[in-house]
């Protein structure tokens, strides 16, 4: 399991905006992503899911992708995102489903 925290303190901007994920075939991955903020005025927070490698043939075919984003302001728990993708179980291209990209952004602004 990949874990971070993030701490922000003080006035502040940040911006986190990584290469997207990329997951291959068989792949069993889990997360959690921790942001502390205080007095922040801007943060930028974006994670990338793509649907595999998708010229070598590997749509899909990972086993599990689990990613936790947990963003606290003034230790309040103020976003949760918590993405559960498992496509041998059910089927991600219906339509609602995610397509091909995942891409959530959050950005907050505080003063």
């Amino acid at each position: 399991m990949k874990s971070s925290a993030t701490f922000i303190r003080g006035v502040s901007s940040f911006y986190f905006l990584p290469h997207p994920v990329i997951p291959h075939k068989d792949l069993d991955f889990a997360s959690v992503n921790n942001i502390f903020l205080k007095k922040v005025h801007h943060i930028v927070w974006s994670e990338i899911i793509t649907c595999g490698r998708k010229l070598s043939g590997e749509e899909f075919q990972f086993t599990k992708f689990h990613s936790v984003t947990n963003i606290f302001l003034n230790e309040r728990l103020i976003i949760k995102e918590n993405v559960l993708l498992e496509p041998l179980k059910s089927n991600i291209r219906t339509i609602g489903q995610l397509e091909w990209v995942h891409a959530p952004v959050y950005s907050v602004a505080y003063k």
